[in-house]
């Protein structure tokens, strides 16, 4: 078809009447057909490989990868076809496979679950079209996946859990409302944020104060749903799943933009608050709480909150000396400055 319109535009141009092909084996042929495993090997040889030629956009490659993976080809397979990874020592190799599971793996993992949210398993052309498509929505899981759910999906989940301050069971209320930012889009009245993947990024430490993760998880009072009754136009053509999405930001989008501010006022209000001593007071009561009690510790939390002790003995000292030497410095300054 491309020769053909070039030559259209150019007619009688030598160019354009012939190209080069490669005309793989039949069956019959010496070799026979390659199997569709040995042809996505040559594509990941070729396509994906970092050597110049123009790489897959990212989501493009995550789903490549996974269709080769589904075909037995693992992904330690794919990387060893790229001389950038194929001779590393072990323990970099390992690190780089690591790297592309949580680039491109995992991050598809948040997608599918989306989608399935949404009734649209599969639908990945709802997610984004390509590089540059100004409604996708890519980089949004990526960084919703490094940012938060890695942290709670990892061997120390219950420890990251604690450190943001979360319970278990809120885990699926906190993806429930990232997933309703992200189907924004765009988000409107925030101070530094009108991207969804820049709230992914915030995520964290809004979750660490009490108030401002209580404003975000009211985002599940909403509906991802969109009436079936609303589908439609006035002809009774059915929407595009991108329509859809834009009719329900439309409807929803005033209400997640006054949550997100309320979430981010009272971050900022509880930040002012975090003084050094406003911490300590704030660390040391709750080491006192009444709750603080061996008898509501499981035997088999014990080691962990061993650890846990530990940390806090070895952190309380690390703060001890670096006030002591802050303070000899701050009195020594002053006799300098009194002499």
């Amino acid at each position: 078809m491309v020769m053909e319109k070039l030559l259209d535009e150019y007619p009688g141009d030598r160019r354009f009447t012939t190209m080069k092909v490669v005309i793989l084996p039949g069956k019959g042929d010496e070799g026979g057909p390659p199997t569709i495993k040995e042809i996505e090997e040559i594509e990941n040889r070729y396509q994906l490989q970092s050597d110049g030629r123009a790489e897959y956009y990212a989501f493009d490659r995550a789903l490549s990868m996974r269709y080769k993976i589904s075909l037995g080809m693992s992904l330690e397979e794919q990387l060893r076809d790229d001389p950038i990874y194929a001779n590393l020592e072990p323990k970099e190799f390992k690190k780089a496979v690591q790297k592309f599971q949580d680039d491109y793996l995992n991050p598809l993992e948040c997608v599918d679950r989306y989608l399935s949210n949404l009734g649209r398993e599969g639908l990945y052309s709802t997610i984004s079209k390509g590089l540059g498509d100004p409604e996708g929505r890519w980089q949004a899981f990526l960084d919703y996946y490094n940012c938060f759910r890695k942290r709670v999906d990892g061997v120390d989940d219950s420890r990251e859990r604690i450190a943001l301050g979360i319970e278990e069971d809120e885990v699926g209320k906190i993806e429930d409302a990232a997933f309703k930012i992200i189907r924004m889009r765009q988000l409107q009245g925030l101070s530094g944020i009108n991207k969804v993947h820049q709230a992914m990024r915030e995520l964290p430490k809004w979750l660490k104060v009490e108030s401002s993760k209580k404003e975000l998880l009211k985002l599940t009072d909403i509906s991802l749903e969109w009436p079936k009754e609303e589908s439609c136009d006035k002809d009774g053509r059915p929407y595009s799943d991108r329509t859809i999405d834009q009719l329900w930001s439309q409807k929803h989008g005033p209400k997640i933009n006054s949550q997100l501010i309320k979430t981010i006022n009272n971050y900022e209000q509880k930040k002012d608050q975090e003084t050094p001593i406003n911490l300590l007071k704030s660390a040391l009561q709750k080491l006192n709480h009444e709750s603080m009690k061996l008898d509501f510790v499981k035997l088999t939390d014990i080691p962990e909150a061993m650890h846990l002790a530990e940390s806090v003995e070895k952190r309380a000292r690390e703060l001890v000396r670096e006030f002591y030497n802050y303070q000899k410095k701050h009195s020594e300054f002053k006799e300098k400055h009194k002499k």
